[in-house]
This record gives structure tokens, sequence and C-alpha cells, in this order.
């Protein structure tokens, strides 16, 4: 029994003496993996920086070139600042107060600032309607603007024209009233000179 408990002393020993210098290589290892860790936060922290950069300077490259692409598609546009006959045409209804065929014809002064339109309708030379809007595509959309006196009302006007020939666009103007109430008309515009 003594000789069992001189080995377990001995045993006990020998591994106090091996835990000082195991423990120092596990700390050595521990402070090298803490190390490898950093550094690894550090070069993540880099290509954030640098994919946020990028996004950046791709945001900025987009913005240009749609910038750049939006000026040459106003320069190619043939100007539509002036007075236009405008011929409507009802093709299809779901009102009571219309009928297809029904037909319509009005004045339209129309004027351009930078990318905005503005359209306002004259008929009986009194100021009627008055859109305003943008290209989308290849379509000027341009929407009616509502009064204080129509703020009740669900009415939505919505024209889109293209352009057709030389001083003529054509197009279609859509009025919606309520859920039940769609007017559609097609429309011819001429210049008037």
């Amino acid at each position: 029994m003594k000789l069992v408990m001189y080995l377990f002393i001995l045993v006990l020993y020998c591994s106090s003496c091996e835990n000082p210098g195991k423990a120092r290589m596990l700390e050595e290892k521990e402070k090298l993996l803490i190390q490898k860790e950093q550094d690894l936060t550090l070069r993540e922290q880099s290509l954030q920086l640098r994919e946020a950069q990028l996004l950046i300077k791709e945001q900025v490259i987009d913005s240009a070139s749609r910038k750049h692409f939006n000026d040459s598609l106003l320069a190619m546009r043939p100007p539509i600042s002036g007075t236009w006959s405008v011929k409507m045409t009802c093709t299809e209804t779901t009102c009571p107060s219309s009928a297809v065929g029904d037909t319509k014809t009005e004045q339209w002064e129309i004027s351009a600032e930078e990318n905005l339109f503005i359209a306002k309708s004259i008929s009986n030379n009194k100021t009627g309607r008055i859109y305003a809007g943008k290209y989308v595509g290849d379509f000027l959309e341009l929407t009616a603007i509502q009064d204080s006196t129509e703020a009740g009302r669900s009415t939505q006007m919505v024209v889109r024209l293209q352009h057709a020939k030389e001083n003529e666009m054509e197009g279609q103007r859509q009025i919606t009233r309520g859920e039940e109430c769609k007017i559609i008309y097609t429309m011819l515009l001429k210049r008037q000179l």
C-alpha cells in the first residue's frame, strides 16, 4: 500500500511539474489565437470599409451615367413647350355620364422646366385642368392636379403621351372615379404654329 501511495505521490508530482509547461504553452496558444482573431477582425473591417467605398463609387457612377442618359434623352426629344390643339375621343367607359365615341376638343399650353412638364387645358377661353408630370421611358406621363374644391372627390386623371411625328403627339387619357367609373380617351395633339 505504501508503494501505491508513493507511486500516487510521484504521479502527482510529475503531473504538477508538467502542468506549468503545459499551462504556458496553452497561454501562448491562447494569445496567438487572440492575436489571429484580432487580425481577422481588422481585415474584416477593412474589407467592409472597402466594400462601402466601392458601393459609394458605384452609386456615384450610376447616378452620373443616369443623369447623362436623362440629359441625352431630353436633348434627343423634340421640344414640346408651346400651344397644342388636343382632340380626345372616348374609346372605353363604364360611367353613365359618357359614351364611347364622345369627342372633346381643347387647347393645351405646355411648358417645361428641366424634367418637369406642366400642361394647362383651355376650353372656351377658360383654364380648365392643370396637369404635371415627367417622362417615364418614351412616354410623357402627366397627372391632373386637383384643386381644393375637388379634394373630397376620388377622381384621378392620368395622361400618357408619345411623339408620333413632327409637331404631333398621340396618347391616352384615363379618368378614374371611385371603383365603378372609368373613362379612356385616345388623344391626338397637334402643335399650333
